[in-house]
């Protein structure tokens, strides 16, 4: 058990007798630092540095890992041999199986020297390494296919050896399908299906590591919206002078940018709408009115018709503004609305909390200034003005200093100034000095003397010859005092830290200059991104012994990877990008390590203006890798126990000197009398083998190979290259592509995995598809049949001379030109003439109205003097009217045994069993005659009708055959009541049971009922309400329905995932509140049925047999 405890009086006068023992000390000093928040499966290095090593004999140094539940278990050990001053490291890997099997889930470091143990406590960080998900995209529609990768590495970014469970959870958070893979497998691409009956809304793809205890916990989950939607063709962007409205503020300039999607300008008209935005009410204010000038519109504003008052300049309201882009032509417009701009003053904040809050006297102190606005804002043209005064311990000022300093492209500024050796106190005080909003508002900040025994100091500066060095050079200077103690160590140890771990450790030799370079090496570079961290200490015997430390936090800028991966352009284009034409060859070259897995993705950027949630980022991986830094941010301190800690090192001194003590508690008393809290720890271990299992179900059919026919663009995939490639040995993968048809922007991204260790993702590139000439063909969604249709014809000319193209239209039988329906022409194909001015676009509306049901292809053909065109498109269309379904079934009884005898003629036999099915049977023969009278109601819609047929015998095989290896149709078809699903997914599961547990399941047909029970269940969760189901969205949730589809997921569990908590155990606790005092059930939809008693005797019996066949405890 350890306790927490605070230095007493009686605390410090066993300090002071400590000291005066310590004062006549020779012995060695042996200093070990080991990061707090060490992780399974990666390195945990601990750095000991021997300090006054006056022996002429060698001394060794004992370090092991106890476990921390059980200190008999001794998991590594190593001696460390020393004969003079300096330090070593020891390495230790400590591996979650083994921690597991052993139950550990802390460990104690131990040193011992010449008698003397310290120890330290250390407890493994839960959530060891990192998951990232990688969707083709952010947003579906019902029905879409969605792709992705799970990439899995360990702490030290190498492909994590632990199996991972990945759930597809929907919209109402009941998780829909579970797979399970190896890291290895994960990586490459994935998929599930989309019902196309599911209504709006956000999906989740969830991923965590399985088999391990609750002491190693990681999760990531990314979300997807599904909607439906037509991608956007063109898109507009708002920019404003300020992002703060202040009561200086004069004039606002508005400009609105709209291009197409393929990066030429729009020609339109813009509206703006203004606002005053006050706790979520809109203050409408004033509307401007303009149009596109090359695709850009810009506005002056005066503040006054704004209206604003004195208090709006107190309590931070926003200026809403509301744009509207209507294109020429088309009227199509693009809307967005930006709330970012605030009503506030002062215009400019300055935080200076980012400073370190301790200076040391005679070295120089950088403070560190952050200029914002309510929103990030870059500035340019400013000044910063900073007063600096620096105080006595009686507070008479010393000296002041003033600085101007210019804020170039950076909100960030620092400033070195030279401190006083006398200084005790600094008082700094700032503010923006800006012409266009002048600002009186001063910010203040106060730093204090660090805290030295000795007088000693040690200050780390990345700026000593600035503004020539910078973090890329790999350089910075330990500045230091010159001591005045003769056994004073003359080594610095210096330890870099990334991502809370020790990462590089150097010992560096002071000189008489009270300076000294460190120059780290060049491969270390990519292990530092996205920031790192300077620790450097030394030890001096003086009046008081005492550990003289400073540390310094560094961000890299510019984040490197620890394996790079690099996306380039063919050689003819790299620094000057051309746009290629829909189907060019476009040559790219992938740069990265020998034999690195490559995830490869291109993207529409269309899909980005519906939503630019991407799922892995460059800027999400180095924002999660900087994540696990446990530090605080700048690792200041009142002294070096303090400094070290909030560096995210723990410590512990063992004085080989006679008058040490021998034995500290675990939670360890530092050799300078402080009381820490320790954590975390590691094994090594040999590296598996990281084959995986192959990929359980195979890749449905994608587009993602491109079909080819020279003349006409017709493939036009919203994402693309959802696929994964090695790297060769010589570093470099080359791919000749073949774009597709869409004219857009094509993003490309590569995730890259080492063969060693390291996980990057490329900075996109972008590649723009057009034509000089060019068609478009704006469609809908979907349409109704018999529906009236405007299909938009858009010519683009970005030629410098007119053109004036001939096109001509032709559809589907199934498609009517509303045209040619009034003129008795052909009504399956249509033209016209027209003329395009130079650099702009034309556009005609096309009537038509789809006659059949189904995907109707309509090819639009353009052929001009400078350039030809075809695009041919598909028109997705349903069935007008509410869609109504009828079962009828009779029994096949060829032999006439189980047939009660009408009309008996020799052997033939006639019987009529209803008003629409009559039996002929002849018993003779085995022969049954069957005619089926549909009786269609008078107001079906012709054409719409259908019927189909199925026959089920008494092998289970026959149902096995019809439902699910013949599946795909029944799958897609729409439904509209969950009892068509039920009926849909009730028998198979029955026979697929039936053929699981008679051994005939084969590896096909297992992945066929899979995906089709998947299907089935998330089809059925378009009818959930609640914890239980209804027969229709939005209808109040049925007792009777509810029982039976229990029924089924629980008999479909032994088949497929299903998700019991959050449908079978609840649906059941749903069904135990129905009932009643006198044990009869609610029932809450009577819709078709009858509120009498036998109704209630046949829903007790079907929810008892629920209870029954699910094995259900509830009374």
């Amino acid at each position: 058990m350890y306790v927490k405890r605070t230095m007493t009086v009686a605390d410090g006068l066993s300090l002071i007798l400590s000291v005066c023992l310590i004062q006549q000390s020779v012995g060695t000093k042996y200093f070990l630092t080991v990061p707090q928040v060490p992780s399974y499966d990666a390195n945990v290095t601990a750095v000991v540095t021997a300090f006054q090593h006056t022996s002429q004999s060698t001394e060794k140094v004992l370090l092991q890992y106890i476990g921390g539940e059980n200190s008999k278990n001794v998991l590594n050990s190593t001696h460390l041999s020393f004969d003079q001053d300096g330090s070593q490291q020891w390495t230790v890997t400590f591996s979650s199986e083994s921690m597991q099997e052993l139950r550990e889930s802390s460990v104690v470091l131990q040193m011992t020297c010449n008698g003397q143990k310290k120890e330290i406590l250390l407890t493994f960080r839960q959530s060891s390494g990192y998951i990232f998900i990688q969707t083709d995209k952010p947003i579906y529609t019902p029905g879409q296919t969605v792709k992705f990768r799970v990439i899995a590495v360990d702490e030290d970014q190498r492909l994590s050896k632990h199996h991972l469970k990945v759930d597809i959870i929907n919209d109402q958070q009941v998780t829909v399908d579970r797979m399970r893979y190896s890291a290895e497998d994960a990586f490459k691409g994935q998929y599930f299906e989309l019902p196309k009956d599911i209504a709006p809304g956000r999906w989740y793809i969830s991923a965590n590591f399985e088999g391990l205890d609750s002491n190693y916990r990681l999760a990531h989950n990314v979300s997807i919206e599904v909607r439906e939607y037509v991608l956007p063709r063109f898109s507009a962007t708002l920019h404003a002078n300020t992002s703060v409205i202040t009561k200086d503020s004069k004039a606002l300039k508005l400009t609105v940018t709209s291009k197409y999607v393929f990066g030429r300008p729009v020609h339109g008209n813009v509206e703006i709408h203004l606002g005053i935005l006050d706790n979520n009410k809109l203050l409408p204010h004033a509307v401007l009115r303009g149009k596109l000038q090359n695709g850009q519109f810009s506005q002056d504003v005066n503040v006054n018709i704004l209206t604003l008052s004195k208090l709006m300049y107190t309590s931070n309201q926003r200026l809403h503004v509301g744009v509207n882009v209507i294109e020429k032509g088309t009227f199509e417009n693009y809307t967005l609305t930006d709330s970012s701009i605030f009503i506030s003053h002062p215009y400019y904040i300055v935080d200076l909390k980012s400073s370190k809050e301790f200076f040391k006297p005679g070295f120089s102190y950088t403070l560190k200034a952050v200029i914002k606005t309510k929103v990030p804002l870059t500035v340019s043209h400013l000044d910063l003005y900073i007063f600096a005064e620096f105080l006595d311990a009686n507070d008479n000022i010393i000296k002041s200093v003033s600085e101007n300093v210019p804020i170039m492209k950076n909100t960030i500024v620092t400033q070195d100034f030279i401190t006083p050796e006398t200084a005790e106190k600094i008082n700094f005080k700032v503010h923006v000095v800006d012409e266009n909003h002048p600002s009186f508002e001063h910010f203040r900040f106060t730093v204090k003397k660090y805290i030295s025994a000795n007088h000693e100091y040690l200050h780390i500066n990345m700026s000593k010859f600035q503004p020539v060095m910078k973090w890329s050079d790999g350089v910075f200077f330990l500045e230091y005092t010159k001591s005045a103690y003769l056994n004073s160590s003359s080594l610095i140890t210096v330890n870099i830290l990334s991502k809370g771990q020790v990462i590089y450790s150097i010992n560096v030799k002071k000189n008489n200059l009270g300076v000294s370079p460190v120059s780290l090496p060049k491969q270390l570079f990519g292990e530092l991104s996205p920031a790192y961290r300077i620790v450097a200490y030394y030890y001096i015997a003086g009046a008081v012994p005492e550990l003289v430390a400073d540390s310094l936090l560094v961000d890299t800028e510019l984040d490197t990877c620890v394996d790079e991966v690099y996306l380039i352009r063919d050689k003819f284009s790299q620094y000057s990008p051309v746009p290629k034409k829909p189907k060019d060859k476009l040559d790219l070259l992938i740069i990265g390590s020998p034999l690195m897995k490559i995830g490869l993705l291109a993207v529409d950027k269309a899909i980005f203006l519906l939503n630019d949630k991407q799922t892995l980022t460059r800027e999400l991986l180095f924002h999660t890798l900087g994540s696990h830094d446990p530090s605080t941010s700048e690792g200041d301190g009142l002294n070096a126990e303090l400094i070290l800690e909030n560096s995210g090192l723990y410590h512990m001194m063992v004085d080989t000197d006679a008058y040490s003590t021998s034995v500290t508690p675990r939670r360890a008393l530092n050799s300078f009398g402080s009381l820490y809290d320790i954590s975390f720890d590691r094994i090594n271990m040999p590296e598996e083998n990281r084959h995986g299992n192959k990929v359980s179900e195979k890749q449905p059919e994608t587009e993602d190979s491109l079909p080819q026919r020279s003349d006409v663009r017709f493939y036009f995939p919203e994402t693309w290259l959802f696929e994964e490639k090695i790297i060769p040995r010589d570093r470099k993968l080359p791919l000749e592509l073949s774009l597709p048809d869409s004219i857009t922007t094509w993003s490309f991204v590569a995730v890259g995995l080492s063969n060693n260790r390291g996980i990057c993702v490329s900075i996109p590139l972008e590649q723009v598809v057009e034509k000089p000439v060019f068609l478009e063909v704006k469609m809908p969604f979907k349409a109704s049949r018999l529906e009236e249709l405007n299909i938009n014809i858009i010519i683009h000319n970005y030629h410098t001379n007119d053109v004036r193209p001939e096109v001509t239209i032709i559809g589907d039988s199934g498609l009517c030109f509303a045209e040619n329906a009034t003129r008795g022409g052909n009504h399956s194909d249509h033209g016209f003439n027209m003329t395009v001015a130079a650099g702009e676009m034309a556009e005609r509306a096309v009537r038509i109205i789809p006659l059949k049901i189904g995907e109707l292809t309509l090819k639009v053909s353009m052929i001009s003097h400078l350039g030809n065109d075809t695009v041919e498109k598909k028109l997705r269309v349903i069935a007008e009217g509410l869609r109504v379904r009828k079962a009828i079934t009779f029994v096949l009884d060829p032999g006439a045994k189980h047939t009660t005898f009408m009309n008996y003629s020799d052997n033939n036999i006639q019987q009529s069993n209803t008003a629409t099915i009559k039996n002929r049977y002849i018993a003779s023969r085995n022969m049954q005659h069957t005619t089926i009278d549909l009786a269609l109601p008078p107001e079906v819609i012709k054409g719409t009708e259908s019927c189909q047929i199925s026959a089920f015998g008494d092998l289970m095989g026959d149902i096995i055959t019809h439902a699910v290896v013949q599946s795909k149709g029944l799958m897609e078809e729409p439904t509209l009541i969950a009892q068509e699903v039920l009926n849909d997914l009730g028998p198979i599961v029955h026979a697929l049971n039936y053929i699981n547990d008679s051994g005939l399941m084969t590896h096909d047909l297992k992945q066929r009922s899979h995906r089709f029970i998947r299907h089935g269940v998330m089809r059925l969760l378009t009818y959930k309400s609640g914890k239980a189901f209804s027969v229709r969205p939005g209808m109040k949730p049925a007792t009777w329905l509810s029982a039976l589809i229990l029924k089924s997921l629980c008999h479909a569990t032994s088949l497929a995932f299903i998700d019991k908590h959050n449908l079978i155990d609840t649906g059941f606790s749903w069904l135990q509140d129905q009932i009643k005092k006198d044990g009869s059930l609610n029932e809450l939809d009577w819709t078709g049925r009858k509120n009498n008693a036998q109704y209630r005797i046949e829903l007790a019996a079907e929810v008892l047999i629920s209870v029954l066949e699910c094995n259900r405890k509830e009374k």
